[in-house]
């Protein structure tokens, strides 16, 4: 596990926000039962629906052992760009910049809101949607049906498998590892 911390934070560097968790704190597996990381965007209107559900998620989950952090994957992330979303939406997790895109490269995750459930070990455990909120892009539903990240973590707390350790999200584009922008990966999301 060392190993991968040391790697992953040579890839994401350190530039966080001022009082936002450092990709080494985020990446320190063995110091909870699980680690969330859930990448978000400022402009996604598919991640921002979610912020309500994912500081419930927190709320719910921090007593058992389990730390989430939002990852802002991208050069444009500043300090004050992260610090207004976080006060904007409520967020009362922890924050950190991926300016690298080595979480996203590490993680594999292409969409936000996308999560990335890791257990005590390190090992990638969850990737996917937080829950069923949307269908499709533009797709609401009236009601969440399942609740994949919730689920997922109860799993995991209870020694359980998880029966669908990937499940696709459905949001915004995260920026393509090797330079590629978000607005690129909107437009055409194979290039």
């Amino acid at each position: 596990m060392r190993t991968i911390l040391a790697i992953l934070t040579a890839l994401c560097g350190a530039d966080n926000a001022p009082g936002a968790a450092s990709v080494d704190e985020a990446l320190r597996f063995s110091a909870s039962k699980a680690t969330v990381l859930v990448f978000v965007d400022t402009e996604c209107p598919i991640a921002n629906a979610m912020a309500p559900e994912l500081e419930r998620i927190h709320r719910d989950f921090q007593s058992k052992g389990v730390r989430m952090f939002r990852v802002y994957a991208g050069p444009g992330y500043d300090p004050p760009a992260i610090d207004k979303h976080t006060e904007d939406f409520g967020y009362t997790f922890p924050a950190v910049a991926d300016t690298d895109l080595g979480l996203v490269q590490h993680t594999g995750a292409r969409i936000t809101p996308e999560a990335v459930l890791y257990d005590s070990e390190g090992a990638r455990r969850y990737r996917g949607r937080i829950n069923n909120l949307f269908e499709d892009l533009g797709v609401r539903r009236r009601a969440i049906t399942e609740h994949d990240l919730r689920n997922a973590l109860e799993a995991l707390l209870e020694h359980r498998d998880i029966p669908r350790a990937e499940v696709p999200a459905v949001g915004c584009y995260l920026p393509k590892v090797g330079g590629a922008s978000k607005e690129t990966l909107r437009e055409d999301p194979e290039s």
